[in-house]
């Protein structure tokens, strides 16, 4: 995985009032929790206060599609990041969970024309996804900088 990011950024109107949706997994706690705080930090960073970001959990990665969708058909946000930790284990199951929720996010961003953003860590090993989430490539700084990029998008 390529651990280069897009070098521009456009950014957000602070004053625009629109709203971010964040939806994360309660698998891998401890990594999903240092992602969720990484990807707010930066929203903050880019101006887009705590008071505009909604954040709820679901059970598992496998259930982020449905929350999205129901968030999506809200109205209430301009872009919703789904947010889980995919560890490879010694069955399939990774697989399928990865392959099924990204074509569900997928999904939900073109039927609803409402940016969703993947941001779901999907690793071969816990040490892989503890460099994503925690340690020194920041997935979640990116996740943030490309909800705001497509959210002017959906202005």
């Amino acid at each position: 995985m390529s651990q280069d990011a897009p070098s521009h950024l456009s950014k957000p109107d602070p004053e625009g009032g629109w709203r971010i949706a964040i939806v994360a997994s309660r698998f891998n706690p401890d990594l999903i929790d240092g992602l969720m705080e990484r990807t707010r930090s930066r929203l903050d960073d880019l101006g887009i206060n705590e008071s505009r970001v909604d954040c709820m959990r679901v059970p598992g990665s496998a259930e982020l599609p449905y929350a999205a969708q129901r968030l999506a058909d809200c109205g209430r946000y301009r872009v919703i990041i789904a947010l889980g930790v995919l560890i490879r284990g010694e069955t399939q199951h990774h697989d399928i969970i990865s392959r099924t929720v990204s074509f569900g996010l997928q999904e939900v961003a073109l039927s609803r024309r409402i940016p969703v953003i993947n941001g779901v860590i999907s690793a071969e090993s816990w040490e892989q996804a503890r460099d994503r989430t925690i340690g020194p490539i920041e997935r979640g700084r990116e996740f943030a900088e490309a909800a705001v990029e497509m959210a002017n998008w959906n202005a």
